[in-house]
């Protein structure tokens, strides 16, 4: 037999939430000869997120608002500091343009709870090779090959050690040791066409392999699906 439960939510909730994102990139270009060529480049990004949020049961006294209650209310700053610097050393001709590189990312996430002072801080160290091999074979036909690695930091949203209950229904909270995730990008894409016989093809392929990728893992409790985030070991994506 179905069961139903009612339960009557009455809060009022209060978001602010505000982010400032800025970086500087500076490259440079070497010829070492006619078709080879080696570029530097370093970049400097910062990503601040402040985040207030409060829920409030009513007050039977006076039927306000005012009571805080600090199980689903706080105050967070999120802050993402990235330095990264790589080489890529080109080689460019009429028919072959290719391209192979390295490069060096270090990443600081500092996390503070503004109420209970609570400090959370990760640092990370990533390497990763990027290439690419472009060969036009006539002006018609192309081949492509490309390779490439990212990473991706976790939203406040997703860390926020905090349930929402805004939705009594769908109830998430955040996991502040979440880390970040590495994304291995390969694509090979090709065209031919024959503009004398109105004929041609194209063909794409992309794939990307995630590792400590974003996902959730759901429980019940008691007959109310919860969500926690968590990073999953590896996250393997195909598009043709």
């Amino acid at each position: 037999f179905p069961v139903t439960i009612t339960t009557l939510i009455d809060q009022k909730k209060t978001n602010y939430n505000k982010t400032t994102m800025w970086e500087a990139k500076i490259s440079y270009t070497e010829p070492l000869s006619k078709y080879w060529f080696i570029v530097g480049d370093y970049k400097y990004s910062s990503t601040l997120t402040q985040s207030e949020r409060g829920s409030f049961d009513r007050n039977t006294l006076n039927n306000e608002y005012t009571q805080l209650v600090d199980s689903l209310s706080n105050r967070f700053r999120y802050n993402i500091t990235k330095n990264e610097g790589g080489v890529t050393f080109r080689y460019v001709n009429k028919k072959v343009t290719a391209a192979l590189g390295a490069r060096g990312a270090y990443t600081d996430l500092w996390q503070r709870n503004l109420v209970t002072g609570l400090p959370q801080d990760q640092h990370f160290l990533n390497f990763f090779p990027s290439a690419s091999l472009t060969y036009k074979h006539k002006t018609t036909s192309t081949l492509n090959i490309n390779y490439s690695g990212s990473t991706r930091q976790p939203t406040l949203q997703q860390i926020q050690p905090l349930q929402d209950n805004s939705n009594p229904l769908l109830v998430y909270r955040g996991n502040p040791n979440l880390k970040q995730s590495f994304r291995n990008n390969v694509s090979i894409w090709m065209y031919n066409y024959k503009p004398l016989k109105g004929r041609g093809y194209y063909f794409n392929v992309y794939s990307s392999f995630v590792n400590n990728d974003f996902s959730y893992s759901d429980f019940v409790y008691p007959l109310v699906p919860f969500y926690f985030w968590l990073n999953i070991l590896y996250h393997i994506r195909v598009i043709k």
